[in-house]
């Protein structure tokens, strides 16, 4: 597979699902994104991922979608599948992978098969994989402190895990339709969701939320634009968690950013985080004002792990 063949099937990859013409447009901005982390990278233009596209879709790599995805989820569940949330579905009209496209690209990218879904009724995060193995690999790569704990990107809430069930035996499952298995195993994580509280601090103009867990995040507005607090996280070679401290400044089109010099050996508390947040923002804020005073038109950028 050429590079800009793998390059074309970036937005399906991440079920960002869209017709063709809105696609090749998609993959413009997304590619472009990831281009702040690496400048190197060359960016098509549109009409060029859409050849692309249409070559894929002409190959047999890639189709386009004749049947709504209510349709088939209801067939699906009705058959006895565990399926991905609805809005991992495709809908008709959208270009997905084929049966023998999603495979060869899985292969190629080596990409782990597994449905991971929320169910925030009964409070759980589920990982559904072929193996046990596979379920707990999962929960070590990705359930950890220096991977921010999925469950911060996937609930509406804070959250915070309460029980870690072993892994038992289900039934049939897919995380994608073109790749369906007739057993599996299941990891789920319980958690309980946290209440959030106020932060003012009057001679900052801060008002803002506390979110009470060990990734403490805190967000809110100051008279020179947003900010954003967090733990940047990362490991020794003896294996420990080490925690910085990190706030971020929004000021017009530039993001400063301030890092703690000391590193933690534990997470902060709710105090210590908004002590943090004060010193990150005394330093930050008279950087604004020169800003402001040279009219920077600075390119925004993207911190590392936010």
């Amino acid at each position: 597979m050429s590079p800009l063949k793998k390059d074309a099937l970036t937005c399906l990859c991440y079920r960002l699902y869209n017709p063709l013409e809105a696609m090749a447009q998609d993959l413009v901005e997304e590619l472009g994104f990831t281009r702040r982390s690496r400048p190197e990278r060359k960016i098509e233009t549109a009409e060029t991922y859409h050849a692309v596209l249409a070559e894929m879709l002409a190959e047999g790599w890639l189709k386009i979608v004749r049947t709504p995805r209510a349709v088939r989820l209801e067939r699906w569940r009705s058959a006895g599948w565990l399926t991905p949330p609805r809005e991992d579905l495709a809908e008709r009209g959208d270009l997905d992978f084929t049966r023998r496209g999603w495979q060869l690209y899985r292969r190629l990218e080596r990409l782990p098969d597994r449905l991971v879904w929320l169910d925030e009724d009964e409070q759980t995060f589920n990982c559904v994989a072929p193996t046990k193995k596979a379920c707990r690999e999962w929960f070590a790569q990705r359930c950890t402190p220096s991977a921010g704990w999925l469950l911060s990107y996937h609930t509406t809430r804070p959250a915070q895990p309460t029980r870690i069930d072993e892994p038992v035996r289900v039934g049939k499952w897919f995380s994608r339709e073109q790749s369906r298995h007739q057993a599996g195993w299941k990891l789920t994580i319980h958690y309980r969701t946290l209440r959030r509280r106020r932060v003012q601090v009057p001679e900052l103009g801060l008002d803002a939320w506390l979110e009470p867990r060990e990734h403490v995040h805190i967000s809110g507005a100051v008279p020179a634009g947003h900010i954003a607090f967090w733990l940047h996280v990362s490991q020794n070679p003896e294996g420990h968690y080490l925690y910085r401290p990190v706030v971020v400044l929004d000021h017009g089109s530039v993001e400063l950013i301030w890092s703690s010099p000391d590193t933690l050996l534990n997470p902060v508390t709710p105090h210590q985080a908004i002590a943090y947040l004060i010193e990150g923002l005394q330093t930050l804020l008279p950087q604004t004002a020169c800003l402001s005073e040279n009219g920077s038109t600075a390119p925004r950028y993207r911190c590392p792990g936010r």
